[in-house]
């Protein structure tokens, strides 16, 4: 195999708007919203219907803000880049250290989901499935986005015939009385199941991961959020509508995890649960890949900064893809593989990372027309100056209200984040401190954009050398 090439080159436009859609449409109808049904569904009862619906709410104000952000900064990492330069380089940092072992529990959560819907077909043991998947698809991700763009539309098509094959007829089965009661065990577990189920649209977020990938992200990455969640949203509300009303909450919580696959095989005809079930599948798949093509874009433009090790920001010289990252970001998790753990536990965890990110992309939302003027001015989705301020006021007040949630609900997890956060303060110091050793402000280098992701810079112009780094930054 050719040595990786050196450097930190612009990775080109190579993803149209539609292969932008279907990466992202595949992560948000996921896995997640057929496992979770089943597990929430003895916890919250029928309620979990209400819940879906009311994350949309959170989901707007969130998608509003990445309209703005990623029409006016169309840069690889968003997630990342947006916080270290519109709110402060320790809040980029910690925001990183944060999204790593969310995407590491992602992977791992999503890839023991299809264990639990492929052992619908065959008896093999879930451990050595999970692991399994998640290497088919370090050595697919590996071989090139075109070709993994390719499969993920192929997939995405399969999910949307699976899960019409079981809400069309499905609907016609519902039976009302099965909602009553609505909150069987109270409000609080009907709370936890809404930041829970949270988790399953937040796949919108990777399409800002792929700024720098997309072809025209100014006017791309608002079309693919505003056409591809409205499919996802409808398409999930519809999944888990049906499934609670097919019969009483008690006895649809016997089924677990396959719940909805094992509802389709009872209520509806053979052949609907087994679509269901590939549905479920092919919903793991397109998640594991496209968790893994955006966040290992992350990992890279972190590095490109020296956040990381620059050995992660080089692309293979053949395949023009971040292979160190994507192997960081694969790696920890198939090892991990043949551990089960709580999926609701892990859902939260997830969950509470996803609000913090929310309010940090709130406070970098409203600083936006201050800090980069001319890409406010400039971007084809520009929010009028009263509904950004309002936006990231109510997104943030959301996310820190179901923050409060979890910590009634939840104490331990709610720790567990804290750790994390905590842990990559501590970080940034250390790392600040061993930087400026060597004659490099990690500080400093994290307020500015680098040189091609100026306001007019190509795409593919090389970035300038910085005497103590592996990129320029612009002074913007």
């Amino acid at each position: 195999m050719a040595e990786p090439s050196a450097g930190n080159q612009p990775m080109g436009r190579r993803i149209g708007p539609l292969g932008g859609m279907v990466l992202m449409t595949g992560t948000v109808v996921g896995i997640s919203v057929f496992v979770l049904p089943g597990e929430l569904i003895g916890v919250a009862g029928p309620s979990i219907t209400l819940a879906l619906a009311l994350t949309a709410i959170p989901m707007v104000f969130s998608i509003l803000a990445l309209l703005q952000l990623g029409g006016a900064m169309p840069v690889a990492g968003g997630q990342y880049v947006y916080p270290s330069r519109l709110v402060s380089p320790f809040w980029g940092f910690v925001s990183l250290c944060a999204i790593i072992p969310a995407i590491w529990s992602t992977l791992l959560f999503t890839a023991v989901g299809f264990a639990e819907f492929t052992r619908f077909f065959v008896d093999i043991h879930a451990g050595i499935l999970a692991t399994g998947v998640l290497l088919a698809f370090l050595v697919l991700n590996l071989s090139g986005v075109r070709l993994v763009t390719g499969i993920q539309f192929a997939m995405v098509c399969g999910i949307f015939l699976g899960a019409l094959a079981f809400i069309l007829p499905g609907a016609g089965q519902v039976d009302l009385g099965n909602y009553s009661p609505l909150m069987p065990a109270g409000v609080g577990p009907f709370l936890l199941a809404i930041v829970s189920l949270y988790i399953p649209f937040q796949g919108y977020s990777m399409i800002v991961e792929l700024g720098e990938e997309l072809k025209d992200p100014v006017k791309n990455i608002p079309r693919v959020l505003a056409i591809g969640m409205a499919l996802a949203v409808l398409l999930s509300i519809g999944l888990v509508g049906v499934f609670a009303g097919l019969d009483s909450w008690r006895d649809l919580a016997e089924f677990g995890g396959g719940g909805i696959a094992e509802a389709a095989g009872r209520f509806l005809p053979p052949v609907v649960g087994a679509a269901v079930a590939g549905a479920a599948i092919l919903g793991a798949l397109t998640t594991v890949n496209s968790l893994i093509i955006s966040y290992s874009r992350t990992l890279m433009r972190a590095s490109r900064d020296q956040v990381l090790s620059s050995k992660l920001a080089e692309l293979h010289p053949r395949t023009n893809v971040p292979h160190r990252a994507i192997a960081v970001l694969v790696v920890p998790p198939m090892v991990a593989a043949a551990f089960t753990p709580d999926v609701v536990l892990l859902t939260t965890f997830l969950g509470m990372i996803i609000l913090y990110g929310n309010v940090v992309t709130a406070f970098a939302l409203w600083n936006l027309p201050k800090r980069f003027p001319e890409h406010y001015q400039h971007s084809m989705y520009r929010l009028p100056m009263p509904l950004l301020k309002t936006a990231a006021i109510v997104s943030a007040a959301i996310a820190v209200l179901l923050w409060l949630v979890v910590l009634a609900g939840s104490p331990g997890v709610f720790a567990a984040v804290c750790a994390v956060l905590a842990a990559g303060a501590v970080g940034y110091f250390l790392r600040r401190r061993a930087l400026l050793r060597h004659g490099v402000d990690l500080s400093d280098r994290l307020r500015h954009l680098h040189s091609h992701e100026t306001r007019g810079a190509s795409a593919d112009s090389p970035p300038e050398p910085l005497p103590n780094g592996p990129t320029a930054q612009g002074a913007h």
